[in-house]
């Protein structure tokens, strides 16, 4: 239980003050107040006006205008002065532009696969894949490319057992290099494509053989 104090530095009471009480017939001192009775809480009045932001169950949110963060002026919907960090997860841009990065300790992701036979590579999972190839003929396909007017590379590093092949989409030009051979004996070859067209035409090119 609380003691409170009014114009009283040391209340001895629930509620304790000093104070004149004074009319036209009489005045009279009142020194203290033993008991007070607290009674239930009343109905919670009206949300206010004043907050930028709506509620929807346990979201809130602000469609009226932008967000700055550790700036006054916003100049995008949500403008950042400082750093941001996050861990884990991911970063989805939905297809968005990422404009005038500078990266610090760049990763890409590797995506790492056995295959006999013929096989897709989804370019829209990622840039690079290891494929090991077992013996025999085997053939790729290149699904998903950015659209046209985005350059878009992948990186195919390829380690193949002895007597292995591996052929490609007629979209794939060589150029005057021809297309290559692989070196097997569980060696690995980097082989690059690059499109602007959507994958309706991929300069393949060799990145080295034989490692």
């Amino acid at each position: 239980m609380k003691i409170i104090g009014v114009n009283n530095t040391q209340p001895t009471k629930t509620v304790s003050f000093t104070a004149y009480f004074e009319d036209n017939t009489y005045s009279n001192v009142i020194t203290s107040l033993s008991t007070i009775q607290i009674g239930p809480t009343g109905v919670q009045g009206p949300t206010g006006s004043n907050s930028l932001w709506n509620s929807s169950g346990t979201n809130i949110y602000y469609n009226s205008g932008s967000v700055a963060i550790g700036k006054v002026t916003p100049t995008a919907t949500l403008d950042i002065q400082g750093s941001i960090q996050m861990t884990g997860g991911s970063f989805n841009m939905f297809g968005s532009q990422l404009q005038n990065p500078i990266f610090n300790a760049y990763k890409e992701t590797i995506f790492i696969t056995s295959y006999s036979g013929a096989f897709t590579l989804n370019a829209s999972t990622g840039n690079n894949f290891a494929i090991t190839l077992s013996s025999g003929t085997n053939s790729v396909i290149f699904s998903n490319f950015a659209p046209t007017g985005t350059l878009h590379g992948v990186n195919l590093f390829v380690t193949a057992q002895t007597g292995a092949s591996l052929s490609y989409p007629s979209t794939v030009s060589w150029g005057t290099a021809g297309q290559p051979t692989l070196t097997g004996n569980n060696l690995t070859d980097i082989l690059n494509f690059i499109t602007w067209t959507g994958g309706s035409k991929i300069l393949g090119f060799v990145g080295g053989k034989g490692f």
